[in-house]
């Protein structure tokens, strides 16, 4: 389930910069720390953030990577292009993670200042969003946010297969 290798060369660059990667198809058991180590094979991880149904609290099988630098998201994102980020289920089948840049820069917010600052301004837009009455905030704002800038995976997060992407939690 990974990429032919002619494709991974076009892999398509962040809209902003940006050192986040969006990551999918790995097992339902895995864990932030598996997903860590398994990147910090290939490059420098600064925080892995797996996204859960906020109803059951059961994992979604995807979430976002942010990296210590650009290149070591582009290391990352080669990597999984190419095949080489692998977990293992429980039952010892091989999954291929597949990575994406996020399309609006870094989505995973850690201590820094400014990343502060805009987890602020994110959390004032939901807050008049919702007093506009638009109840679903996260369908307006990650609406298309996953494709276009992949690997050329296809059906990745984002993408009309992937199907996860829309209306995610997280």
């Amino acid at each position: 389930h990974y990429p032919p290798k002619d494709m991974a060369v076009d892999i398509g660059f962040p809209a902003r910069g940006g050192q986040t990667l969006l990551i999918a198809y790995f097992p339902w058991e895995a864990s932030e720390l598996d997903i860590e180590r398994e990147f910090s094979r290939f490059c420098r991880v600064k925080r892995v953030h797996l996204v859960v149904d906020k109803s059951s609290r059961k994992p979604r099988c995807f979430g976002f990577v942010k990296f210590m630098s650009k290149a070591d998201a582009e290391h990352a994102l080669q990597a999984t292009c190419q095949g080489l980020v692998q977990l293992l289920d429980t039952r010892g089948h091989v999954w291929h993670l597949k990575a994406e840049w996020t399309k609006s820069g870094d989505m995973v917010v850690d201590d820094s200042d400014v990343e502060q600052q805009v987890a602020r301004r994110k959390e004032e837009r939901r807050y008049r969003a919702e007093q506009r009455g638009f109840t679903n905030f996260e369908n307006l704002t990650r609406t298309g946010a996953g494709g276009g800038g992949g690997c050329g995976c296809g059906g990745g997060p984002g993408s009309s297969r992937g199907g996860e992407w829309q209306g995610a939690s997280g």
